[in-house]
């Protein structure tokens, strides 16, 4: 084989969380000492190109479902399936359908793949077709512990826990990404407020906080929040483009105080010792932002 493994991700992904996963993992496998390549995707105009390109390298053919190369079939051992909703109902008939186009001779794994929410949006009739896909991994390690129990619930019995994969990476890999951003960053004291779904509720609780503390505010407008941009007229923030992965963390590691309601956003915050404040997001924190809070306190 020419290369170790294939790894299969949302690196076109404008959710910053999720392309983390994505190139953390590409660059843990690496690391370890495994040749790979990040399996290319077709007609994606994808504005962190300077981020991605900087840690992975990609395979010269685009994948073009439902035909990608197959010859990829030769080139590579194994096949890794990354995290990021990866196992979400939507993705099983479309592009990576769990790698159904893979020779069974080859070893496919997943890498903390996600169901994304409880029960991965499955009606119970898709039940075994699902089953019969993950069996097809030789290795099968799950973000959610709530993921392994559904693996359980249809009579897949190789499902692992394995907790998202940034935490293969330390402060030095995320500060390395947010150097490759320049931007004119507040020469003051400020607040990096990353809230998903934001509302004037929220908008309204980061004022109140950071008046209270003195601080600048930069809100930083996570993808699918744009239409919001409107409700910060008058005010800083960042939206998704460009290099918006490493701009991201440039202003989570530079701030003096993070809010948010993002779990990744928070172990940001997290790994470059930030004071910061968690807060529900919808009717309450989701099962990750439970555990998170639960260890860090």
């Amino acid at each position: 084989y020419m290369f170790d493994a294939a790894l299969l991700g949302n690196y076109t992904n404008f959710n910053w969380g999720g392309s983390l996963t994505v190139i953390t993992t590409y660059a843990t496998v690496t690391e370890l000492g495994f040749s790979a390549r990040m399996l290319k995707k077709k007609d994606h105009d994808y504005g962190d190109d300077a981020v991605y390109n900087h840690i992975c390298q990609f395979t010269e053919e685009a994948f073009d479902d439902p035909y990608p190369p197959f010859k990829w079939n030769r080139e590579f051992a194994n096949f890794i399936l990354c995290s990021d909703w990866t196992l979400f109902r939507h993705f099983l008939p479309g592009e990576t359908n769990l790698f159904r186009w893979v020779s069974d001779e080859r070893n496919k794994v997943t890498a903390a793949a996600s169901f994304g929410v409880p029960g991965g949006g499955y009606l119970d009739v898709e039940y075994p077709k699902l089953a019969e896909a993950l069996r097809r991994f030789r290795h099968l390690s799950i973000r959610e512990k709530a993921g392994v129990e559904l693996c359980k619930k249809i009579g897949v019995s190789h499902g692992v826990h394995l907790p998202d994969p940034i935490f293969s990476q330390g402060r030095d890999f995320f500060q390395k990404v947010a150097d490759l951003d320049h931007s004119d960053l507040p020469k003051e004291k400020f607040a990096a407020v990353y809230i998903l779904g934001l509302n004037k509720k929220s908008i309204d609780l980061a004022v109140s906080m950071a008046e209270r503390l003195g601080l600048t505010l930069v809100f930083l407008v996570g993808y699918g929040d744009e239409g919001s941009a409107s409700l910060l007229e008058g005010r800083r923030y960042v939206t998704p483009g460009g290099k918006g992965l490493a701009t991201w963390l440039a202003y989570i590691s530079r701030s003096d105080y993070v809010l948010s309601n993002s779990f990744h956003g928070s172990c940001m915050a997290a790994m470059f010792d930030k004071p910061m404040a968690v807060i529900q997001r919808g009717g309450g924190l989701d099962l990750r932002l439970r555990e998170f809070v639960k260890t860090f306190g």
